[in-house]
This record gives C-alpha cells, structure tokens and sequence, in this order.
C-alpha cells in the first residue's frame, strides 16, 4: 500500500499492527512457598478440630448419663425417702416401753434399713432381738382373747392397768407398711391420764384430721356409733384414743363382738371386727 495518495499526496495509514498479549507476571517465588505451607497446615488444623469435636461430645454423654443413673440407684433413692424427723420419731417409738413390741419392732428394722450408718442404728441393733422375741409372744394369743397387764407407773407408784384384744382377721397395707397385720383395742386405765379406749394398728398412717380420727363402731348388730377419737400427744400415726371410756365399756360388754371401721392413708377404709366375749371388767379395778 502506498504512504501517501498519488493524485493529492494525502498520507494514507497502514493496516492496523497486530499485538501480541502480555502475559501475566510469574508469582514471585514467595509467594508460591507461602501457597504451598498454607495448603499444608490445614491437615493438622482439621485433625485437631475433629479430637476437640469428639472429647466435646464424650463429656456431654457422661453429664447425661450420670445423674440418671445415680438416681436409678435403689439404695439412694430409698435413703434420700425419708428424713432426719423420721428418724428422730422412730427412735422415741422404738424406746417407748409402753409402745407394743410389734410396733417398737418395725420401727428398730426401719432404723436399720434407712438408717444403717447412724447411731440410732447401732441402738437399734442391740434392742431388735428382745423386740422381736416379745412381738412373737404376744402375737401367739389367739385373736378373740383378752390379754391383760399391769404395770407400776414410775411418777405416782400406781397401777397401770390395760385389757387389750386383737382383731379376728389380719388386714395388709402396701410398701412400707407392706405384711399382715391386726388392729387392736386396748382398754387402759392409768394414775395420770385416766380411762381411755385405745385404737391401734401395727404400721401404717391413721387418715385424722389437725386433731381427731374419725371411728365408726358397730357394736354387736346394733346402729353405728362414730367416735372423734383424739390423736395420740407424740403424733403417732397408728394410735387413737377413745375419751369416751365409760359409754364405749357400756355397749360393749352387751355384745360378744364389735366392729371398727378406720381409713388409713393410700390404704383406703377398712373394717376390723373383734371378739369381746369374756372380758373380764375386775382386772381393771
């Protein structure tokens, strides 16, 4: 092509020059190393992570685990049932030698089942057998039969006089107060506290109110008689007392048997009958 025109001699342009691309500058060298120790600290990093991961996630297992196993344990969750307070009352009815030797009994073998570590334990211990021994003697006479005591009254040197007949037909509770058992009636006369009928029974709850226990009594195959039996002064819970001695004695001399009717707690209402006939009113005099 020519430089310029040959008829006005105008410059012409060439063919636009073609360009090659630069390349891109090479990565310094650097550069490249801290590439390659960057790539290789990640396997480390990774494997690390993952150990934290999995001690992480062991603890948690054991924080689950633990307390419910602790709590499946039957001796902890039996000892952690009942209190120093429950302690304290069956140590007074364990050494109440008033208390029936059934009663003194099973509170000793509670002591030492819920108790087996404490001082009281080793107390009771030491009395059980002689408790067990007159629990059997006096579980030998046969229900219907009077059983009759007397006892010198250490504050007044009087007689304490008591008639006492068992139920005819044991009755059961359920877990603690789990066995057979019988009610009894005792009649009681003493130097300080006068004439009571007493309501017992061998282990359980008696269902009152802040201050009595609703007694209903059937005497022979009379009407019933609701006695507001008054509650025994140690809060026991298996003992009523019956104020109305002489009206109680009355009707119960004309009949040959009785029957009380009592709720006990998660025991529902249960009716025990008695065998009075024979009772013999001068052994109390």
């Amino acid at each position: 092509m020519a430089a310029a025109c040959p008829h006005c001699g105008y410059p012409l342009q060439g063919p636009p020059k073609v360009v090659a691309p630069t390349p891109p500058p090479a990565p310094a060298a650097a550069t490249v190393k801290e590439a390659k120790r960057t790539a290789g600290c990640l396997g480390p990093v990774i494997a690390l992570i993952l150990v934290l991961w999995a001690v992480g996630s062991i603890s948690q297992c054991q924080r689950e685990t633990s307390p419910k196993s602790a709590a499946a344990t039957p001796s902890t969750a039996s000892q952690s049932t009942y209190t120093n307070q429950d302690l304290g009352a069956w140590i007074t009815l364990m050494q109440d030698e008033e208390e029936a030797a059934g009663v003194r009994s099973s509170r000793a073998k509670a002591i030492i089942q819920y108790f087996p570590n404490s001082s009281e334990a080793v107390v009771a211990k030491g009395l059980l057998g002689k408790l067990e021994i007159a629990a059997n003697k006096a579980a030998s006479n046969p229900p219907g039969a009077w059983y009759y005591r007397s006892e010198t009254d250490p504050m007044t040197s009087k007689k304490v006089l008591t008639a006492t007949v068992s139920s005819e037909s044991p009755f059961a509770l359920d877990f603690p107060y789990q066995g057979a058992q019988n009610a009894r009636i005792t009649l009681r006369r003493h130097p300080k506290w006068g004439k009571d009928v007493i309501f017992q029974i061998e282990r359980g709850q008696l269902t009152c109110d802040v201050y009595e226990c609703p007694l209903r009594v059937r005497f022979g195959d009379g009407e019933t008689v609701t006695y507001r039996a008054a509650r025994a002064e140690d809060h026991s819970s298996e003992v009523a007392f019956i104020q109305e001695y002489d009206s109680f004695l009355k009707r119960m001399r004309a009949v040959d048997s009785i029957k009380i009717q009592f709720s006990v707690y998660r025991g529902g209402t249960i009716v025990q009958e008695f065998n009075v006939r024979g009772f013999d009113n001068k052994k109390l005099q």
